[in-house]
């Protein structure tokens, strides 16, 4: 037997052996059996015993080997697994210093009061995340303008910037995870100056900040709801005044040249035919008749 193992395999077919034998035989037989399985290093007492005990102990050797190769291949897996954790930790130790640390050799020129110049080298440590913080601070409501196919909102900086241009609407206290989404995917679909501009629009429509019929007014979540949001962005809500003023800021002149121009580029006209009357009538005089 091997140390540690305390237990053993009993097989019923073993009771056929034991019925053949004497009870007196028979208990020989078991007591050698356990003086074998306890490593007392047994002697048959008779050659009944020692017979009738030969294909147990085959049994036996059979099932202790198993047994050892179990436990070794157990061994080497809790081995493994320990080796595969440590490597992970030294490789993720690795990547952090990679990642976050910078180590800089500068060359610093030190010169004293006395004009005595003296070089000196020496490491300096840089926190990568800090330099590039430094470096770029976005001041618009979207950031990371290096990254141009994923912009990232910051949506701090949004929730400001609605806040300070609501008009009249309720202010927003917080931006909900199904705020975030709903207002990232909109900004996939139209861009991501859309979304300060549909602010902005809100802020100047009449009817959004409550001067309609029915006193209702625009909340944060109706506006950046896809169907609204576009309807905004496509001016639906923009004042009348607006739109009077900007129409009648065209003279009447203006708009017959206009119309001119439009039929002239479709019929592919260069030049603006300009009709002239007595210069027509001159021109086919003889062909009227006309007296004179």
């Amino acid at each position: 037997m091997a140390d540690n193992k305390k237990v053993v395999m009993v097989y019923t077919d073993w009771i056929e052996k034991f019925e053949i034998l004497e009870d007196d035989e028979a208990g020989r037989l078991i007591k050698h059996f356990f003086r074998y399985v306890n490593d007392l290093n047994p002697e048959a007492p008779d050659k009944i015993t020692k017979l009738s005990f030969i294909d147990i102990e085959n049994t036996l050797k059979r099932d202790l080997k198993k047994w050892e190769q179990t436990i070794e291949g157990r061994s080497k897996a809790g081995k493994a697994s320990v080796e595969a954790r440590r490597l992970l930790k030294l490789n993720n130790q690795d990547l952090t210093n990679l990642t976050s640390v910078k180590n800089v050799q500068t060359n610093l020129t030190v010169k004293d009061k006395d004009t005595v110049t003296d070089t000196v080298t020496d490491t300096v440590t840089v926190n990568e995340n800090e330099f590039k913080k430094e470096e770029y601070t976005p001041k618009g409501v979207v950031d990371f303008p290096n990254q141009p196919n994923h912009p990232k909102i910051d949506f701090d900086k949004l929730l400001s910037f609605f806040n300070a241009n609501r008009g009249v609407l309720p202010e927003v206290k917080k931006m909900t995870k199904v705020r975030e989404n709903r207002i990232l995917s909109l900004q996939k679909q139209h861009g991501k100056e859309s979304i300060q501009i549909v602010i902005e629009k809100v802020r100047d429509s009449n009817f959004l900040q409550g001067d309609n019929k029915e006193n209702w007014a625009a909340s944060f979540d109706w506006i950046f709801k896809p169907a609204n949001f576009i309807k905004i962005l496509e001016d639906n809500y923009v004042n009348k005044e607006n739109v009077r003023s900007n129409n009648s800021s065209r003279t009447d002149a203006d708009l017959k040249q206009s119309a001119v121009n439009a039929v002239n580029a479709m019929f592919g006209v260069k030049k603006a035919y300009v009709f002239d009357s007595a210069q027509i009538i001159e021109k086919h005089k003889s062909n009227f008749n006309i007296n004179q």
